[in-house]
Formats: C-alpha cells, structure tokens, sequence
C-alpha cells in the first residue's frame, strides 16, 4: 500500500503529529529513557496545523489508516519480515485494548526485546516488542472491558504483568483488572530504584509512595516503609511475579539494584557472604543493599556500621574517580542502614555507634594483670589511644612480646587500632558537620563528652546557640569572656 521510499519517515511523521493531537491534554508514562528530543520534534510537527481543524481531521484520519494497515500485517508475520518490519521502530503510538491483546496474542511464547532501543534485526520479537512498548490505553479504555477481552484468549497472569511493565501506561488497567491490592505501588517501587531518568508522569507517582528525591532514589537511596507496605499488600507469590517481570522496565540490567535491595529487604541474601562479595568484587549496588539485610540486635549494626568504614577507607588505593563512586556508595548505604535500623539519619546512628564502640570496652580501660605485667587502655588529651603496661610499678616502653599472642592483649591491641581509627572518623565527621551546619542537641555533644576518643575533638569546638557561641561544657554554653549560657538538653 506504501512506497518503501521513505517509509520510515511517513510513519514516524504520520503517527507523531497524529498521536500530538490526540494527547494535547493527556500525559502519557513512557518506557525507559524515552527522550525529550521525540516530544520537542512532535510539538515541532504540529506547530504548523494547531490552528487547522481540517488538517487536523485529515491528519487523524492517514493515521489511522497507516497503523491499520500496518498491524494487519505485522502481527500476522512469522519469523520472515514483512514489508514493513524494517521501518517498524518508526511507528511512534498505537491506541486500545484490542491493540493491545493482539499483539500479546501474535506474541504467543515469545520473550520481549530487552535490549537497548536501536538494536540492530528485524526479529519479530523485535518489532512486536516495539508494537507493545508504544501501545496505549484509549482514555476511555476500562479495566472491565479490558478483562472481558482478556477472557476471551488464553493470555496468562505473568505475560499481563510483563506487558504492563513494558508499556506503563497499562499499569492502573491491568492491576485493576487483576485484581491485585498494591500491584501499582511494587511496580513503581521498581522503576524508582533504577538508575534512570523519569517523565513527568513517573515523577508524580513515584512522589505518591516516597518522600525521597528522583536525584536521591537514583543515587541508590532506599524508602524501606515503602518496600514493606507494598511487599505486605501484595503478597510474596504475586511480588514474585512483578519482580520476575521487572526486567522489562527498561534495557539492560538497570533493574538489578532495585532486585537486590528487595533481596537484601527480604532476608534473601546472606549478610556473610554478601560481606566477602564486597570485598572482593566491590560491587556498588550490592554495598548499598547489605544495610537492608534485616539486622539482628546493635551488635550486628554496629558491625555493618564498622564494615562500611573499612571499605572506604580501603579505597584510598585506588584512583580518584572510584574513590569518589566508592564514597558515594558507603554514604547511600550508611543511610539505608540509618533507615532500616530506626535512626532519624546518619548522624544519629553514627553518634551511637562510636559511642557503643567505647561502651564495648570499657573494662578495658581498668587495669589488668597478665603474668607480671598490668596492662589497660588509655586515651590522652589529644585523643590517641594506646596501651598502658607497667611492671613492678614501672611503665614499660612497649608491650612485652611475650604477651602479645595472649587473647586479651590481643582484644587490647585491636581495641587500640579501632579507637584511632574512631579519632581520624570523629574529626572527619564534624568538619564535614560544620560544613553542612549540622545541629546537634546539647544532650547528643553531652553523650560525646563522655566518649575520651570524641571528647577530644568535641572540647575544642565552638558551637553557636541561637545569638549565643562559645564551648560547650557540662550542658553550659562558655564565651570567649567566660560568661556562661545554660542550655536545656534538647537545645539545638
């Protein structure tokens, strides 16, 4: 019926400036990163004719009879092209349910193309694919005459799901249809927590189930409330079925860290083996998916807690740019970990954590005898730890080699090593705190003074109250002329 010449531009013109006019007061959900630069050229085809009713009408009308005459083709093509598959990716909308289950149905078995969307071939896989992807709903489409099409053919629940995944706009109808309570909030759960760009439309659902920012939830921020609520309302088998279908979100594997956070959430995955994934492949996504794994008690946060400073502390050997990547991700996880353990944020959970740290050991700091050596923990002014050994009254240079394979010097040398390393975090903490004017209750710099490690760094900062700046000591706010402000213990 058309010439071959420049058939891929007529169906590209045809059915952008025909599906323009049909959506001038609608948003459309669009798969992946389908670009701006596709509705810039739209609206840059329909300038000429806004004001043409007839144009419009005739316009209205070509389209229709192209996208007829080219489905009545291509959906009953076997695995030989037709004469239009080549130029298929040019087709730019399709409209309605019965659309939409015919090609389901022309599908058959087949898988959908999940490769990237200038993918080389003619497959039918391919340009059905595509059919399906730029397929939407008619605005007076219903969930119950999609159902009653439905009934007709032998279309399964998982093929429904995958298809609504892959053409979004379908997401509202289908789980209507299926009946599915929370089927909508896990299928934006997914798109959310891909690294990807979202339309406008993403955007305001997404904006619906989260607090958390399009910049946050791409950088690998998870919203756990979330993820539980929509786990809880839809059910394990049928989160089954929609984390199977995840896949056809969008090209490549961009849905795998949306996949291993719900692993993590669900206690999937194990924290110790997930531990020496890190260490030895270093993967990003699975750092920031080993602070959901559902945590047992505070000892167990606070090893996830000291496993993440050990990993980034680890990436000063490598250049500039994975440092950077690396730091970022420990920051994302540090968060998740803050969420999934109950704290407010980062800051909390890190103020607790160094502090369980010193009250871990503090038997430690009591003198102790081995053979004829005491030895105990020490923290002098400026912060540093070390190890006190005295013999006959006499404090020795160095720890006895002799005891240092005794099992409680070696808890002494190791609580030395974490207690510097504690300093070195404690001072990057509030450097980074007084870059980002972080507030702190009188009660948390109070909690601090009482660690040695902390109090250190803390005694020698000067905070500001409200028009009030000076130390803070005992709960008292000290002026550089030795005035004293005192402060309630919820004061900021």
């Amino acid at each position: 019926m058309f010439r071959k010449q420049n058939l891929s531009a007529t169906f590209e013109v045809v059915t952008l400036i025909g599906s323009g006019f049909r959506e001038m007061n609608r948003q459309v959900a669009k798969r992946g990163g389908y670009g701006q630069w596709r509705d810039n050229k739209r609206k840059q085809l329909m300038s000429e004719f806004m004001e043409d009713r007839e144009a419009q009408k005739f316009i209205d009308g070509v389209y229709e009879e192209v996208v007829n005459e080219v489905l009545s083709v291509e959906l009953k093509r076997g695995d030989s092209e037709t004469q239009y598959s080549s130029n298929i990716d040019s087709i730019r909308r399709i409209y309605g349910i019965n659309n939409f289950i015919s090609i389901l149905i022309a599908l058959g078995k087949d898988t959908l193309e999940r490769s990237g969307y200038y993918s080389n071939g003619n497959s039918k896989k391919k340009c059905l694919s595509h059919l399906l992807g730029v397929c939407i709903p008619y605005e007076t489409d219903t969930a119950e005459q999609l159902k009653e099409a439905l009934s007709k053919t032998d279309i399964k629940e998982k093929r429904l799901i995958e298809a609504a995944l892959y053409s979004p706009e379908w997401i509202d109808m289908v789980g209507e249809c299926l009946g599915y309570p929370g089927f909508k909030s896990v299928c934006y759960y997914f798109m959310a927590h891909m690294n990807e760009k979202f339309d406008d439309i993403k955007k305001a659902m997404i904006a619906k189930y989260t607090p958390l920012t399009e910049e946050q939830l791409n950088d690998g921020v998870f919203d756990i409330n979330w993820f539980k609520n929509a786990y809880e309302e839809i059910g394990a088998k049928r989160f089954d079925l929609v984390y199977d279908a995840a896949k056809y979100i969008s090209d490549g594997a961009k849905h795998s860290r949306a996949r291993k956070y719900a692993d993590a959430t669900l206690g999937k995955i194990n924290r110790d083996e997930v531990e020496e994934k890190i260490s030895d492949k270093r993967n990003k996504d699975l750092v920031m998916a080993y602070s959901l794994i559902p945590l047992c008690n505070e000892d167990d946060i606070c090893r996830r807690y000291l496993f993440l400073q050990k990993f980034q502390k680890e990436s000063k050997k490598f250049g500039a740019q994975r440092i950077a990547s690396e730091k970022k991700a420990v920051e994302i996880s540090m968060s998740n970990l803050a969420m999934n353990a109950g704290y407010s944020d980062v800051t909390r959970l890190t103020l607790r954590m160094e502090t369980k740290l010193i009250d871990d050991i503090q038997d430690l700091f009591e003198e102790y005898s081995l053979e004829d050596v005491t030895v105990k923990l020490h923290v002098d002014e400026s912060g540093k730890a070390d190890i006190i050994c005295k013999k006959a009254g006499k404090t020795l240079k160095s720890v006895p080699a002799k005891l240092k394979k005794n099992e409680y010097m070696v808890r002494l040398l190791e609580s030395k090593k974490k207690l510097n390393e504690q300093f070195k975090r404690t001072k990057l903490m509030f450097e980074q705190a007084m870059e980002d004017e972080t507030q702190f209750t009188v009660e948390e710099i109070g909690i601090l003074h009482k660690n040695p490690v902390a109090k250190s760094v803390v005694r020698s900062l000067v905070f500001i109250c409200g028009e009030k700046v000076g130390f803070l000591t005992d709960g008292k706010l000290v002026d550089y002329a030795g005035d004293e402000t005192l402060l309630a213990a919820q004061d900021k």
